[in-house]
This record gives structure tokens, C-alpha cells and sequence, in this order.
């Protein structure tokens, strides 16, 4: 698997969206970045033998929900593309680039382009933000690309799947056959990929723009400040470290929002009052206040104050928070910005005690019985 080019590795993260103790880091021995996305992989409910359930931690927990996500975004690029299987280049593409980036800026070989964002694959699939296409040995392709106003950021990402070779390396050579390279132009300034330094020594420094001839995956991003006065970017591809013959490639692109922004919860979740449930902002100034409405925005209390970043954090309901099906949350960040829940959700006791009561066999059906609440 180490000299596996095509393929997704996933590191696993803790509840809060932070790095575990237990996920392995890169770079490969031949200094490629590794792994390429991360998802939580810690006290996730999975199945155990004998038919059961259990909290389990892992990178073995992080891989399938990140796989479990990949299925949902490639159904999605079906039902947009009458019925079309997703190329996997793309696919592979469209997780990193649209990941939250987390660790050092940019890529780096602990999170490596960050924490999975389904939500933002999906939006680059339904806005046709991707190109594919094949590229002749030595030629180039151009992409031109308009930028929005009030575009807080941009990202490019170039994927290929390399042709596997039926030989055996030795340790720290490079498993590149065809290089291909990216570049990106505001009509003022150019600008090259992030590229990580594999150099033992050197692992945690952070990336810097350059040419990249370890990985077939390669990102440019810009800031706010970079796409100020520019309303179209020319973005290249280099065909001229192509061995021989052609290589089909995948391209995708994505536009940062400048809003502050609460993605859960989302509405229609049924809380308990006592309870945790988690929070996960984006675009968030921190601190930020956390405010509860029991009735659809009419009011607001308030219920905490965070000051780190985290992805996801678990927060707990009151104890005394009253019955309601027009549970809403909001958030007022540092810079006295605004966000709240798209929908509202319902606040109620939780069964308690669930028996099940049924016979062996027949058609008497069965019953479903709990404690009453107080």
C-alpha cells in the first residue's frame, strides 16, 4: 500500500476535529503527501461480532466514513450526469480540495489537505466547478476561470491517476511515471502549487509554492487579499513530463464564502434537555457566543461562549431547557457577526427503558413500551 498513487488515505481525527495520538502521518518514503484527507476516527458507534454495537477508535473507523461520504458524493455526480460513474481522479480531487484545512497553512503531512467537507464537495459537483479531460505528451491546457465578487478565497487542484508499473522499488525512489504540473495566473502575478519539504528535518515546516514532481495531486490557493482587483483566473496545465502517449486528468475548482456560517445543527434533530449534542461553525471569529431560542428566533438565551477553533465541539443542553419544537441556535462571533440554525429542531424528554415485546413467530405483531417521562 505504501506504493499505492491513486488512492485516498485518510487520518483520523477526535471528536472535536483534532489530530488522535494513534493516526499515522508521512510523508512516504519517496516524500509523497500523506494522508490526503482526515475524518473522525475516534468513540465512533460501529458494529462488533455478534450482531452488535460498540464505540471503537481508529483509522479503521475513519476510512469508512470517509468512504461512506465518497459513495453519497459519486451518487450525486450520477444523478447530475444521467446516470455517469464518477471518475475516481475526480473524486479524489473533489475530497481534497473542498477539505477544511486544519494543521499548518496549506497542506502538511499530519492532516494533509484537511478535515473531509461533503457538504462543499457536493456544491462543486451541482455549480460545475471541474473540467476533465486528456493531455498529449508536451502539450499544455488552459483553463479560464471567472471569480465572484466578495470571493474570500480560491482553490485549484490538479489529479491524475498515474500508471501503476509492474516493478519492484527500492526504498525512496520515486513511483511518478508522468509528471504533469500546475500553474495558476491573476493576470498580475503567477502563482505555483503547495508543495510540503520530505526532508527529514523538515517535516513540519510549512508548505511552500513550488514545482511539484513527487504527487499526482497539486493545489493552488489564493487569499482574499491575492484576488483583490481580479475578476478572471487563467489556470495551466503541463503536459511535458508526460513519459509517453497521453494522461486523462481530472481538474476542480472552489470559491470560499466570507460568511460566518452554523452547519449543525442543521433542523429536524430531536434533543433531550441534559444532553450533549454537537455544534460544528465555519467562517467563525473566535470567540463566539452561543445563544438558544425556544421559539423559532422570537428570543434568545444565552448558552455559552467558545474561544478555541474546533470543527465539531460537543456542547450540553440545559437541564431546565423547556419543551419545544422550535429549537434554534445562533452564533455572534468576535467581529459581532451573525449566524444561525437554517431550521429548527425539537427539544423533548428521551425514552427511556424501550422494551420490545414480541412472539416467535405469527402474525399477532408485537409491542413497543417505555418509561414515562416525569
Amino acid at each position: 500500500s505504501n506504493r499505492s498513487k491513486n488512492s485516498i488515505y485518510v487520518g483520523a481525527l477526535d471528536r472535536y476535529g483534532l489530530m488522535t495520538d494513534f493516526s499515522s502521518w508521512g510523508p512516504t518514503d519517496d516524500g509523497r503527501l500523506y494522508p490526503t484527507i482526515c475524518a473522525k476516527g475516534e468513540d465512533v458507534f460501529s458494529t462488533v461480532s455478534g450482531n452488535g454495537y460498540a464505540s471503537m477508535d481508529g483509522t479503521s473507523m475513519a476510512c469508512p466514513a470517509a468512504t461512506g461520504h465518497a459513495a453519497l458524493i459519486s451518487e450525486r455526480y450520477a444523478q447530475l450526469h444521467h446516470g455517469g460513474e464518477m471518475p475516481s481522479a475526480l473524486l479524489r480531487a473533489v475530497l481534497a480540495n473542498t477539505a477544511v484545512d486544519a494543521g499548518r497553512p496549506g497542506p502538511d503531512f499530519q492532516y494533509g489537505y484537511g478535515v473531509m467537507d461533503a457538504e462543499r464537495a457536493v456544491q462543486v459537483l451541482e455549480e460545475s466547478w471541474h473540467h476533465e479531460g486528456v493531455l498529449e505528451a508536451g502539450n499544455t491546457f488552459t483553463q479560464s476561470i471567472a471569480v465572484p465578487k466578495g470571493c474570500a478565497g480560491f482553490r485549484v487542484m490538479l489529479a491524475w491517476n498515474d500508471p501503476a508499473v509492474a516493478k519492484v522499488y527500492s526504498y525512496g525512489t520515486p513511483v511518478l511515471v508522468n509528471d504533469l504540473n500546475l500553474r495558476l495566473s491573476t493576470g498580475k502575478n503567477s502563482f505555483l502549487p503547495w508543495v510540503c519539504n520530505p526532508t527529514p528535518g523538515h517535516l513540519e515546516d510549512a508548505a511552500l509554492r513550488g514545482v511539484d514532481s513527487l504527487n499526482n495531486l497539486e493545489q493552488i490557493t489564493l487569499t482574499a487579499d491575492e484576488l483583490e482587483g481580479v475578476d478572471r483566473l487563467t489556470v495551466t496545465i503541463d503536459g511535458k513530463g508526460i513519459a509517453n502517449g497521453s494522461q486523462p486528468y481530472a481538474l476542480t475548482w472552489y470559491f470560499e464564502e466570507p460568511s460566518p456560517r452554523l452547519i449543525a445543527p442543521a433542523g429536524g434533530e430531536a434533543l433531550a434537555a441534559g444532553d450533549l449534542f454537537p455544534i460544528s461553525v465555519e467562517n467563525v471569529a473566535v470567540p463566539y457566543r452561543i445563544e438558544l431560542s425556544y421559539d423559532a428566533g422570537a428570543s434568545w438565551a444565552k448558552l455559552g461562549e467558545v474561544r478555541g477553533q474546533y470543527f465539531n465541539l460537543p456542547i450540553r443542553m440545559p437541564a431546565s431547557a423547556q419543551l419545544t419544537e422550535q429549537g434554534m441556535l445562533r452564533i455572534i462571533d468576535a467581529d459581532g457577526r451573525v449566524a444561525k440554525s437554517p431550521h429548527t429542531f425539537s427539544i423533548a424528554p428521551q425514552p427511556r427503558g424501550l422494551r420490545l415485546e414480541q412472539n416467535e413467530c405469527g402474525t399477532d405483531g408485537w409491542k413497543l413500551s417505555w418509561e414515562k417521562a416525569e
